[in-house]
């Protein structure tokens, strides 16, 4: 077969980088979606069981000798046994990501850190005076955000996304809690519906990024959902009840357009948990309780089917 490029294949060239066809549609049109090159299957090996008991077997020795003297160490001791073996853990983490050592290694090394940076920094945090229980959790949650966010900057390993996110996270809640002291189950729903839109929007950076987004796609939904859910079911608050369908909608509709089975998984629980708190809230007392159950049962069947069928088809695309 002559591999010259020929004016049909030029022209075609020229249409993808015009942005007028995608690669997908071509792919599409010859069928060459069931032949495309797949990455190596993993396989789990005893290298990488090893890898993940030994991880364990640390964690729990760390834990085991600091919980045992914890009370005999003085607070000077305290940092430099919670502090200097996470220092020593990035640098050697470093080390490894230079030689191309196994990221599974380096991930279950990393666990480490995350155990003992927030003792180190709370001892710390208690040397300088700080005893206000909403500053020192955010002080303390922005010191592991500026660490696993500035090593994430050099290692660009996943997991330290992960845990920047998190401490992030920390820092909010804590931070609106010692700013705004407001003890309201209300406020703090509004909260978590913003902190849930954030997880969502992170969830996208870290898709173009290349990082695995599923984790904070579901937390992100998970908790923006559940507050709404709370402020209709709890609150009886009628705008956010008349809204839910509609969010819910949007979920699906997010899981679309992102591509993501998790979204399908978050906006199936919450449809039936809203379907089953209508039922049991205005349908039970007329319509009797079998009536109002055969109803919920068949919302689960029509739901799980309906995200089957969504989740299928995400997965051919």
């Amino acid at each position: 077969m002559n591999h010259e490029s020929t004016p049909l294949l030029e022209s075609l060239k020229a249409a993808v980088a015009a942005g007028e066809v995608t690669r997908r549609e071509v792919l599409d049109a010859i069928g060459e979606e069931a032949s495309a090159p797949r990455g190596p299957r993993r396989h789990l090996n005893l290298q990488t069981v090893l890898t993940i008991i030994g991880g364990i077997v640390v964690l729990v020795g760390i834990a085991t000798y600091i919980g045992q003297f914890w009370a005999e160490f003085s607070d000077g001791v305290r940092v430099l046994i919670t502090l200097s073996p996470a220092a020593a853990i990035f640098i050697w983490v470093r080390y490894l990501s230079r030689h191309d050592a196994s990221r599974l290694l380096t991930r279950v090394l990393l666990l480490i850190p995350a155990f003992l940076m927030p003792t180190g920094f709370h001892v710390v945090l208690r040397l300088l005076d700080v005893h206000d229980a909403e500053l020192a959790i955010t002080l303390n949650a922005l010191l592991n955000l500026a660490v696993f966010l500035g090593n994430w900057v050099l290692l660009r390993e996943p997991l330290l996304y992960y845990f920047s996110v998190a401490s992030g996270s920390a820092a909010y809640i804590a931070g609106t809690e010692l700013l705004v002291a407001y003890d309201s189950g209300v406020f703090r729903a509004y909260r978590f519906i913003a902190l849930g839109i954030a997880l969502l929007a992170f969830g996208r950076d870290a898709d173009k990024r290349g990082i695995p987004p599923q984790v904070l796609d579901f937390a992100g939904a998970a908790l923006a959902l559940a507050s709404v859910f709370y402020l209709a079911a709890e609150k009886d608050q009628l705008g956010w009840l008349l809204a839910y369908p509609l969010l819910l909608g949007l979920s699906f509709w997010g899981a679309v357009a992102a591509q993501s089975r998790v979204l399908v998984a978050a906006g199936a629980l919450f449809t039936i948990a809203y379907t089953s708190y209508l039922s049991s809230e205005f349908f039970a007392d007329t319509i009797g309780w079998p009536f109002a159950i055969i109803i919920i049962g068949g919302v689960i069947m029509a739901v799980g089917r309906f995200s089957w069928k969504l989740g299928a088809t995400l997965r051919r695309r």
